[in-house]
């Protein structure tokens, strides 16, 4: 496979998850009217989760920034890490389907959906991890 393709992965796994942060992550609606919560705005009110999402992100693009510059083995590292916080992050996504769950009464008229912004956010750290995968074809080339 092309080391370039690994390369790329980290770079718009980063960048994904780094859009699908300030995407709407969880629309309620509710009487009549719409709520919508994005990572950013989920920070606002207080919630923790989303911080890791934004630090997967940031040092998820400083990865792939040393991957493009200077490959080393130690990235794959960094980048498993980078994915794997992206997706905690995203749990604040995974509550969305609990709350749909557990308030989609028809009769109350309580719908709760998904937003772009957790899928977004979940496709950049799987595509962060799967580019960790390759970071040792990519450093080995070079010594």
């Amino acid at each position: 496979m092309n080391r370039n393709i690994y390369r790329l992965l980290a770079l718009f796994g980063s960048m994904l998850a780094l859009v699908g942060f300030f995407q709407e992550w969880i629309t309620i609606k509710a009487f009549g009217q719409t709520i919508s919560y994005s990572g950013w705005s989920a920070i606002q009110n207080g919630a923790l989760t989303p911080y890791f999402e934004l630090l997967g992100a940031f040092f998820g693009l400083l990865a792939a920034f040393l991957l493009l510059v200077r490959p080393r083995p130690y990235l794959r590292l960094l980048l498993m890490i980078t994915g794997m916080f992206v997706l905690i992050g995203v749990g604040l996504g995974t509550a969305a389907l609990e709350l749909e769950q557990a308030f989609e009464f028809e009769s109350f008229g309580i719908l709760v959906g998904w937003g772009w912004g957790s899928i977004l956010t979940m496709v950049g750290g799987v595509m962060l991890l799967i580019s960790s995968l390759g970071v040792e074809h990519i450093a080995t080339a070079y010594y």
